[in-house]
């Protein structure tokens, strides 16, 4: 919980969580990991532990799913382990799970999480409002998408994704 409450990694989500109590924190976390829809693994960087990532809303018909993550270890920001995410996640989703689209969302103002989608083959796929803690209101969100047919599966198909796995 405490790099979900950091200040930058609290300013790119939809919710506020420093002012929820830590039992409510506990509960969703232990409704997350009981939920069999969803997949949520500790991020590790360099053989330290930094950060969360998750898949959820799998749609084995539509053959879709979104997925979210967060670094909260400032210093593992900008030094790679965003790429190394999004390498291990398109590959999860689309050889290992077998999918033909993953979504995100993305506030418009995390620039550089939506410059690191792109650079993976993400296109703007719509937008849509949703509350936010900081306006007190509702915000525009950025849903994108990476299709399997994309160059999103151009970029993963020669790397070695178990480079990124593991220790």
């Amino acid at each position: 919980m405490k790099w979900r409450s950091q200040p930058f990694v609290e300013e790119n989500m939809y919710s506020s969580i420093v002012e929820v109590a830590a039992a409510q924190q506990m509960a969703w976390l232990q409704s997350q990991l009981n939920d069999e829809s969803v997949m949520m693994w500790i991020i590790k960087f360099r053989k330290r532990e930094c950060g969360v990532v998750k898949i959820e809303q799998v749609d084995w018909i539509n053959r879709s799913c979104f997925w979210s993550f967060y670094i909260g270890e400032r210093d593992c920001l900008n030094r790679g382990a965003g790429v190394s995410v999004e390498y291990v996640i398109l590959h999860i989703v689309f050889h290992l799970m077998q999918l033909n689209s993953l979504f995100c969302e993305v506030l418009p103002h995390n620039e550089s999480v939506i410059k690191l989608h792109k650079h993976f083959g993400f296109e703007l796929h719509s937008e849509r409002y949703v509350k936010y803690w900081k306006s007190g209101g509702l915000t525009k969100a950025n849903v994108l998408i990476a299709r399997k047919s994309s160059i999103a599966l151009e970029k993963i198909k020669s790397m070695d994704v178990k480079r990124f796995i593991g220790n």
